[in-house]
């Protein structure tokens, strides 16, 4: 899994490489405007908004990625560190779950209550519920975390939309967390 380092290393990359490409379009477009190969393409209204466009720089980008990035990140209250903290709970209750239900059955067979064979059965029994009450805890807490993580996402493109000029495509489907 590519790193979030290396996705902005990329991403400043890719928009240097838009620069470049933008520059040398928009002089081919002034030469071919300028010089048009037919009379009829000559148009007044798109020689004047040429200069209203604006080229996508790395800062135009980079600025809402990284807002974003570290209202994921941020210490406390972001989603990763409520992420961490519900799967150290998670942890810590199919633990003390598990734990309980052994240390009861142990209790049970010293105290000659049930037969060895039935304390091992009710401690087996009890340690594979608490495992599995700790696996729906964490299932639940991931959910949680990719429904925040979309809507942190939701709010990039907004961003992005709102501060380029240019229209922004939204993540593919392949990128998008399932």
């Amino acid at each position: 899994m590519p790193s979030v380092f290396s996705f902005l290393v990329q991403l400043i990359f890719q928009t240097g490489v838009l620069s470049v490409l933008q520059q040398s379009l928009g002089s081919s477009l002034n030469r071919a405007l300028t010089n048009p190969p037919h009379p009829s393409l000559q148009s007044a209204v798109l020689v004047n908004d040429l200069p209203r466009l604006q080229p996508i720089t790395p800062s135009l980008l980079l600025g809402p990625v990284q807002n974003r990035l570290g209202q994921l990140l941020s210490a406390q209250g972001g989603p990763v560190a409520i992420l961490q903290l519900r799967a150290q709970n998670a942890v810590r209750a199919a633990y003390a779950l598990a734990a309980t239900s052994v240390g009861g059955a142990y209790a049970g067979w010293f105290a000659e209550l049930a037969s060895a064979e039935g304390a091992l059965g009710v401690g087996a029994l009890g340690a594979a519920l608490g495992l599995r009450f700790g696996m729906a805890r964490w299932e639940k807490a991931k959910r949680k975390f990719w429904l925040d993580f979309d809507r942190i996402q939701g709010g990039l493109e907004e961003d992005l939309q709102v501060r380029s000029p240019h229209p922004v495509a939204s993540a593919s489907p392949a990128c998008s967390s399932s």
